[in-house]
């Protein structure tokens, strides 16, 4: 999504930049200069004068349908917007791997074109570029002589394009494809600011938190913020006049201003402002119009709508709150302000995204990485039924085995019921888990285990093959299925089941707690081979799963020891706890879990 405002002399809902005759909050002086008393005179009145409002229809519909992941937005003197999106790649939880390398290095970077140039007054397409060369894209800047700067979070690298020059970078900073923190290398980089004499401000980023300078020819000239403790320095903005460069501290809630060192007088990297503000949220980018500040908050765990505040950076001050007025704000990620200091722009990183990857109609996945034709060519028939209690935050998860025996098993012999906490009140269908005397249904007369490890669990091999049985599997992170059992009453009465923990798992693409730990498919997959005694059905039902990692494998991924094998080779890095210290002392006291 994006969003273009406006400055509103009255009040009014469709603003053009024609009606507006004067910048955007007036004339403001200089920081250094004002007089305190007569700022706070002022400020009173600049709400009631002006706001920043929406202008609707902006960008066009069809312009929207060429985005992707937006990640950035600049805008150069001729007043045209700038736009840095991601096509068809989506940043989520497998894209770097525990160093911040990232995982589909080997693979192809983005074909279609990454940059958008569009009209500022209808939002049309002017012209596109960038194909082929980006693999993640994040911050966007045009530099007073209209160079275009884009940093890439995957590559770890920060691009200069001349105007004119477009189809190679004239300057590279960074090694590609290597993270690292030193003054030759970025860790994610997320933004650039350039002054007028060439100073070019890098922000770096989501590993180093710092503020890095280099000269105009791209030499390393000093860098700071490190003492600062910064969490995610994510967005950057310059005010020249000031002799200023502010951050954005995107996850402590703050915008810090350093000197920029511009002015020869004092040395760039002097902390002279910490905004901290009751409405600033997790600050995902700023910009500027004279010493008014605006700023975009991402979204809160609490679930509040991000809003846009302009602050007084001399007073901090709340000038202006501003939002969406067709719908809130998502996942705002940037903002840029027009050269004439009439409008700004906004982009988001919304879920839903305008440009998406034609996704596979039965399993859900990418069609290039589809598993559906590695399924049974026919539903696999069996007397015993699968029930799966499923925490809801896996069925968001792009690497879930569940749905494998969803499409795997005939109609009616896998049933998923989502829910944190299971009971027979809040979930009438579970009554025929315990043997409910009323169920006439045919599956009342099953037997019901839950697989499960405990004290008094049993084995799998115990378990008569001929009787016909409900079996309970839990699906979630190890915490969440241990959570979904003790909170739901309802198993408790249940006999639990432990599978012996010696068949290897084929889940590599995920870190298991110990080496005897299962998928949830691999489990059903034994449960079922063993009570239908038929190995084949194993083999059926953990061919797409292997199929899914070897996916993933092609495009970077890594094969995973469990946390106890890099515990037992010295190869765990974090501190270890208390259960997994009581585990390694009582080795035969490691169950396998369900996934």
């Amino acid at each position: 999504m994006f969003y273009k405002y406006g400055i509103c002399l009255t009040i009014t809902l469709v603003l053009t930049q024609s009606v507006v005759e004067s910048a955007f909050y007036g004339d403001l002086p200089d920081v250094s200069d004002v007089d305190q008393t007569l700022r706070l005179e002022r400020m009173n009145e600049w709400p009631q004068k002006k706001s920043a409002k929406e202008v609707e229809n902006w960008p066009t519909a069809d312009t929207l349908k060429l985005m992707g992941q937006v990640a950035g937005v600049a805008t150069s003197r001729d007043n045209n917007v700038h736009v840095f999106h991601r096509v068809e790649r989506i940043w989520d939880g497998n894209t770097f791997d525990m160093n911040n390398v990232f995982n589909e290095r080997n693979g192809p970077p983005i074909q279609n074109d990454t940059i958008l140039v569009l009209d500022p007054n209808d939002g049309k397409v002017i012209k596109s570029w960038g194909g082929k060369r980006f693999y993640l894209p994040h911050g966007i800047s045009v530099d007073p002589q209209g160079n275009i700067w884009l940093t890439d979070v995957a590559l770890h690298q920060v691009f200069r394009f001349k105007r004119d020059q477009l189809d190679e970078p004239d300057l590279t900073l960074g090694e590609r494809f290597v993270p690292g923190a030193d003054e030759k290398h970025f860790c994610k980089p997320t933004d650039i600011a350039i002054s007028s004499s060439g100073m070019v401000y890098i922000s770096d980023g989501y590993c180093n938190s710092r503020v890095m300078i280099f000269s105009p020819e791209g030499h390393f000239i000093t860098q700071f913020g490190l003492s600062d403790q910064m969490v995610v320095s994510h967005s950057l903005t310059l005010l020249e006049t000031e002799d200023l460069i502010c951050v954005a501290d995107r996850e402590n809630r703050r915008i810090l201003c350093y000197t920029a060192g511009l002015s020869g007088e004092r040395r760039p990297g002097k902390l002279v402002f910490n905004v901290q503000h009751k409405h600033l949220g997790r600050v995902f980018a700023i910009d500027h119009i004279g010493d008014i500040l605006l700023a975009i908050n991402g979204p809160e765990s609490n679930g509040v709508a991000p809003k846009g505040l302009s602050l007084d950076l001399a007073t901090e001050q709340l000038v202006d709150v501003w939002e969406p007025t067709t719908e809130p704000f998502e996942e705002p990620h940037d903002l840029a302000v027009s050269a004439d200091s009439t409008s700004f722009f906004i982009c988001e990183q919304i879920p839903e995204l305008p440009y998406k990857r034609q996704l596979c109609l039965k399993c859900g996945r990418p069609v290039p990485v589809c598993w559906c034709p590695h399924l049974s060519a026919d539903p696999i028939e069996t007397k015993n039924r699968v029930i799966i209690l499923q925490h809801p935050n896996e069925e968001k998860r792009c690497l879930r085995t569940a749905k494998i025996l969803e499409l795997s098993l005939s109609c009616g012999q896998c049933l998923v019921i989502k829910g944190k906490k299971f009971s027979s009140f809040k979930y009438p269908i579970l009554k025929e888990l315990v043997g409910d005397p009323t169920a006439d249904d045919s599956s009342a007369k099953r037997k019901t285990i839950v697989v499960y490890p405990g004290m008094g669990s049993q084995p799998l091999s115990e378990l008569s093959r001929t009787d016909s049985y409900n079996i309970v599997l839990i699906d979630g992170t190890w915490s969440q299925s241990r959570s979904i059992y003790h909170n739901s009453s309802i198993l408790h009465s249940l006999p639990q089941i432990e599978l012996n923990g010696t068949h290897p798992s084929n889940y590599v693409i995920r870190t298991q707690p110990t080496d005897g730990c299962l998928s949830t498919v691999e489990s059903a997959a034994l449960v079922l081979a063993h009570l239908e005694d038929d190995k084949t059905i194993y083999e059926k039902l953990t061919n797409p799963l292997k199929a899914l990692c070897d996916f993933q494998l092609s495009f970077g991924a890594v094969s995973h020891h469990s946390k106890e094998f890099l515990i037992m080779n010295g190869l765990y890095t974090k501190p270890l706890t208390k259960r997994i210290k009581q585990k390694l002392f009582n080795k035969q006291d490691i169950k396998p879990l369900i996934r």
